[in-house]
């Protein structure tokens, strides 16, 4: 319970720390600040407020207009300021939910937990804050000696970085408009219409947790009988209750990988793929038992099984982002669906602690998966974005029954431990009741979304 908790909390810290948009106030829109190199070694740098077919206009640290000419600009550097606190903050989280979930068997063992959150939670913090410090690298790029075409294309992504490009967006606002050593526009209209996206690639990575924690048992109805030669009426069949341990520990897997195509910029299809394995998701007991026709005496024993189980889905869906990023909003929001088949495995652990174990074959069975989601992004850099997710999985299979033979150990039931007289071993044919293996049930996890 503690673990699970405590994972709880981590996943809000991790959806808190993302979600959290910086900047909600009422701040006025600036542009980026440049360092613009010049052709005879001297720098201007100040905050960017146009981008005119021949020059750069900024405003300088002391509040001077300063013209950069392009024929006389060699380099121009966009200053960033690293995004460090989100992805530290993120990383620290991620890393301490994957630290709790390792040790979640830890009991009331304190310190593990501790232990496991500190260092982990350490670990993400510190590759949280290298992936910020890497994505607010500055953005550099030549004029001089670039063909004029280059040279355009990178002056048109620049305009959305200056004040004046970001103010078009904003509708207009009543009251004097402040002079900025500029002539304004006649009106603060919406400015020129975006020109359309060309369709894109998402290749999105993804961690996936599942923080629930079940434990059920029960009990279903089985047979066995004995195929070799036994005395007269030992032969059965008999009835065999199974005992059921249904085991669902919170677990982590990595997945799903999905490649969406921007089919607009609101709409997406998206391919996903998820293949998580559970180990010993359940375990059971055979206990069969006969009365001897010999001596009168009930024989009973007991057969172990223990499985795992591995799930293969390909989902194909549509994606719906009623949110869209953009220079100046970086959150995004979207809802998707998806459906398509999975592959369900199941290996046997065997056992032969008290005298027998069920020889099972491995199984595979394909079944039909589905999967709705909600996803909240924030785009670092157009081309990345990190995100939380939560969603609800549809993906289990049933087994049909399987009857296997095994021999057991056949002990009289009124001889208890430690046990005196020699068992009766003898090869059992058993028949167990179908099996269902599940996935299904809600889910959270932490997706890493890269445009191509």
């Amino acid at each position: 319970m503690r673990s699970r908790t405590a994972l709880l909390l981590m996943c809000a810290l991790v959806i808190g720390g993302l979600v959290h948009p910086p900047g909600l106030s009422a701040k006025p829109k600036r542009g980026a600040n440049l360092i613009v190199t010049k052709l005879d070694g001297t720098r201007v740098s100040g905050e960017l407020i146009a981008v005119r077919p021949d020059s750069l206009l900024l405003i300088g640290p002391d509040g001077k207009d300063e013209t950069a000419d392009l024929a006389g600009i060699a380099i121009v550097r966009v200053v960033r300021k690293a995004p460090t606190l989100l992805p530290t903050v993120a990383g620290f989280a991620a890393g301490a939910a994957v630290g709790l979930f390792f040790v979640h068997d830890a009991g009331e063992d304190r310190s593990a937990f501790l232990g496991a959150a500190v260092v982990f939670g350490a670990g993400g913090a510190l590759a949280g804050l290298g992936i910020g410090a890497g994505i607010g690298a500055d953005a550099v790029f030549r004029v001089a000696g670039e063909p004029i075409e280059v040279v355009k294309v990178r002056l048109d992504r620049l305009k959305a970085f200056s004040r004046e490009g970001r103010l078009r967006l904003v509708p207009a606002q009543p009251g004097p408009t402040p002079s900025l050593g500029l002539a304004p526009p006649a009106t603060p209209s919406a400015g020129p219409p975006r020109p359309s996206r060309r369709p894109r690639f998402r290749l999105g990575l993804g961690t996936t947790f599942d923080f629930r924690e079940t434990h059920v048992e029960k009990t279903l109805s089985g047979s066995f009988l004995f195929p070799g030669d036994v005395p007269a009426g030992e032969a059965g069949p008999f009835d065999m209750p199974v005992l059921l341990h249904l085991n669902k520990s919170g677990y982590a897997a990595l997945g799903p990988i999905s490649l969406a195509y921007e089919w607009t910029d609101r709409w997406l299809v998206e391919i996903e793929l998820y293949f998580p394995k559970l180990n010993n998701p359940l375990y059971g007991y055979g206990l069969p038992s006969y009365t001897s026709t010999t001596d009168g005496k009930a024989y009973e024993g007991w057969v172990y099984f223990g499985h795992d189980a591995s799930f293969a889905s390909l989902l194909v869906g549509p994606v719906f982002r009623p949110r869209m990023p953009s220079p100046l909003d970086r959150h995004t929001v979207e809802i998707g669906v998806a459906a398509g088949a999975a592959r369900v495995g199941v290996n046997a652990e065997y056992s032969d602690v008290g005298g027998g174990y069920v020889p099972w074959p491995a199984q595979h069975k394909a079944v039909l998966s589905a999967r709705a989601h909600v996803a909240y992004d924030f785009y670092f850099v157009p081309a990345l974005s990190l995100g939380v997710f939560v969603g609800y999985r549809y993906l289990e299979a049933e087994f049909s029954p399987e009857t296997a033979t095994s021999e057991v150990a056949f002990r009289d039931v009124t001889d208890g431990y430690p046990y005196h007289a020699e068992p009766i071993i003898r090869a059992a044919e058993m028949s167990f009741p179908s099996l269902t293996y599940s996935l299904t049930g809600v889910t959270y996890g932490i997706r890493l979304n890269f445009r191509l």
